[in-house]
């Protein structure tokens, strides 16, 4: 996940998944760069410097970092979700439907940005990751950065694939 834009109270990124280097990935790659495929756009509440800043409890994103993804029985939402596990500071995080940050204490939303900071289709995304999530052998960590991360900067490149609808039949 990489997060791109900030504001006062709410955070959105964007969701990606690297793509298997053994059939997917271009034969002229560049070897610095990872291929990524977006999945989706998230929204997470404002994102703060840990270095200066404390927690506002509901109203701040965890930290960046690499956690541990499980699925796990949602009795708010009544359905399997992805949780993130070890994340510091935080206990309980979800990757769960929400069209607002008033939609989240610090769990991240997934769905299409609309251009503010509200996602639209978060029900339907939330089903495709889970899709995704069923389908692919071997995923279990979530990793969140921003557009800030220079490395990260330079990983996003031209192979990065707009495929919202890809996963709606699996």
């Amino acid at each position: 996940m990489i997060r791109k834009r900030f504001t006062a109270t709410a955070t959105v990124g964007n969701l990606y998944r690297v793509l298997e280097p053994e059939d997917e990935w271009p034969e002229d790659l560049e070897e610095e760069k990872v291929p990524l495929e977006w999945i989706c756009n998230t929204l997470e509440p404002h994102v703060i410097d840990w270095r200066r800043e404390q927690k506002v409890m509901g109203l701040t994103a965890i930290p960046e970092g690499e956690y541990v993804l499980r699925t796990h029985w949602s009795n708010n939402f009544k359905r399997w979700l992805p949780y993130l596990l070890e994340v510091p500071h935080f206990t309980g995080i979800m990757i769960h439907p929400g069209n607002t940050v008033r939609d989240t204490k610090g769990c991240i939303l997934v769905g299409r940005e609309t251009g503010g900071d509200t996602l639209i289709y978060s029900r339907y995304t939330t089903d495709i990751l889970m899709k995704l999530l069923e389908s692919e052998e071997g995923v279990d960590t979530l990793e969140v950065t921003s557009v800030k991360n220079a490395d990260y900067r330079e990983r996003i490149n031209q192979t990065i694939i707009d495929n919202f609808t890809k996963y709606a039949t699996i």
